[in-house]
């Protein structure tokens, strides 16, 4: 396994260093975030992995999803986001977007494991992260990319990915889902993830 993440890490740096959406969105999280640790998440991870794999191509990168440790004030302020509508997502998190592209900014700290959430203050940054990984919905979203170390995070997710099966990895998360978006997970899951041919295990 230790080998495959080795490689692994090498395709997700060589899909953002290829795309300019990519690149521009680094840019602006870089400016609005300039301390603390600042993690990919979301498609832009996992999605070049299963390219690579499998050959099924990537939709197109339009949509970039981070997890920071120090979230921004005020981001509308920042020159960096001349030409883009700043708005908040259905959990209130920050949202960017220009047209189809979107950036997504969330809090760390705000989206841990309930198990947690107490003692959260006494947790260092790759404690907060592994939470992260426990309280997302789906085994194929638990990953995430460490943007200053380039280490990638989600042994569950791999092992998804590997074994092409999505099944559920937090099953109160899920819970959330099935309610926030009015269907029934396996819904969620085609609309989500139908072209990857993935098996549902639900």
């Amino acid at each position: 396994m230790n080998n495959d993440i080795s490689e692994y890490e090498k395709i997700v740096a060589d899909a953002l260093g290829r795309s300019s959406f990519a690149k521009e969105s680094l840019a602006i999280i870089g400016d609005l975030c300039p301390q603390g640790k600042i993690f990919l998440v979301g498609s832009m991870v996992y999605r070049p992995i299963i390219e690579h794999l499998y050959s099924i191509p990537m939709k197109q990168d339009s949509d970039i999803d981070f997890l920071v440790e120090m979230y921004p004030e005020k981001p509308e302020k920042s020159n960096m986001l001349l030409g883009w509508d700043v708005g908040f997502t259905h959990l209130e998190n920050y949202k960017f977007t220009r047209g189809e592209q979107r950036i997504d900014c969330m809090p760390l700290d705000g989206n841990l494991h309930n198990d947690d959430m107490k003692e959260f203050s006494l947790l260092s940054p790759h404690q907060k992260i592994l939470s992260y990984l426990k309280q997302v919905p789906l085994s194929i979203q638990s990953i995430a990319y460490d943007l200053e170390t380039k280490k990638l995070y989600g042994d569950v997710s791999i092992h998804s990915i590997h074994f092409k099966k999505i099944y559920v990895n937090c099953e109160e998360s899920a819970t959330s889902y099935r309610a926030m978006y009015d269907m029934t997970l396996a819904e969620y899951i085609d609309k989500k993830y139908g072209d990857l041919g993935f098996e549902y295990m639900l």
